[in-house]
């Protein structure tokens, strides 16, 4: 199971898969795009809220809903991420996105 289908198609992806490649010399693994989205949803707290630690606290805690590099991200009270996970498997050392299609004979 993998937390994003990062061949979904998503444009913020895309443009963040591209800078990170460019800087690091690899593809973004499913870490790195969710700092990232935790980056950017402590950016956009603290360009509502001003430099002031309580007040961008309680723009995070109100973000219930944010779309990111990841996809659509929906918190819940206890601020987990509610998004349904997305089954991989492995062909030739790769990770292959979505349920594969099974080949059997009965």
């Amino acid at each position: 199971m993998y937390p994003f289908d990062p061949e979904a198609g998503n444009p913020k992806y895309t443009e963040f898969k591209k800078h990170y490649e460019e800087r690091f010399h690899e593809s973004p693994d499913c870490y790195a795009v969710h700092s990232y989205d935790g980056t950017m949803m402590t950016v956009e707290a603290i360009r509502k809220a001003g430099l002031n630690r309580y007040r961008i606290r309680d723009v995070l805690a109100a973000m219930t809903h944010w779309v990111g590099a990841s996809g659509p991200i929906d918190l819940d009270l206890a601020l987990s991420n509610r998004r349904p996970v997305i089954p991989v498997t492995v062909k030739d050392g790769k990770f292959v996105f979505g349920i594969p299609k099974m080949n059997r004979t009965f």
